[in-house]
């Protein structure tokens, strides 16, 4: 291949890069707005300002670009979340940690939180979810945060009980509270946000005898 082939497939498929982020962005974006079910293919083509064969020459269909989308936000999302398991050993810091990074990822890509939340399902079950993408991750998300508060409970900091129904419930806080801060105008700001979060989590699964202690380490009263 010569220099200046090489170039213009390098060119061509940055132009295809281009295209296809923008439809991702537009299709979350229509998603969002309209849910799944409510949203057909011409609506993103059009709002995208794009014929519909160029989008179909990227997704063969809704529930392709519907994955696509899926999958370019997780796979920003999860190498962040992985990491935490090899830099905080303490369980409560595991968990203190992910929410950070979970939370903050979906306070700053709205429209992809606003998917979530249009579809009306319990962040606790795997009802609803469309995509495998959601589904794996999902599952997996809540088996290492159910084998987190396993770990916390053998070392005294969570209160005795089932973990995978704190991980269930904990999933369910946070969509009570992303929520409720989408129904307030998104004006809170995360450094506000977190830490009354924490504070609840510290307060519903941490033992009495060291919620203080968490409670000045992550809680409102420490930011």
């Amino acid at each position: 291949m010569t220099a200046a082939t090489l170039s213009k497939k390098r060119l061509q498929e940055a132009k295809q890069a281009v295209y296809r982020n923008h439809i991702l962005d537009v299709g979350e974006e229509v998603f969002a707005e309209l849910g799944y079910e409510g949203t057909q293919v011409k609506m993103v083509a059009a709002q995208a300002e794009i014929s519909l064969s160029t989008l179909y020459g990227h997704f063969k269909n809704k529930m392709e670009l519907y994955r696509g989308v899926h999958a370019r936000r997780l796979n920003e999302l999860m190498p962040q979340l992985n990491t935490v398991g090899r830099e905080q050993s303490d369980p409560l810091a595991q968990i203190v940690v992910a929410v950070e990074i979970y939370i903050r990822f979906h306070m700053e890509n709205v429209n992809y939180l606003k998917m979530h939340l249009r579809e009306g399902n319990a962040w606790s079950q795997a009802n609803g979810l469309y995509s495998p993408e959601q589904l794996v991750n999902w599952q997996r998300g809540l088996e290492t945060m159910a084998g987190t508060f396993k770990a916390g409970m053998k070392q005294g900091i969570f209160v005795k009980d089932n973990p995978m129904l704190a991980a269930r419930t904990t999933n369910a806080i946070h969509q009570v509270a992303l929520s409720q801060w989408v129904e307030d105008g998104m004006k809170m700001s995360p450094e506000k946000f977190l830490p009354r979060l924490h504070s609840q989590f510290i307060r519903s699964f941490c033992v009495p005898k060291k919620i203080s202690q968490y409670l000045k380490q992550y809680g409102p009263e420490n930011r």
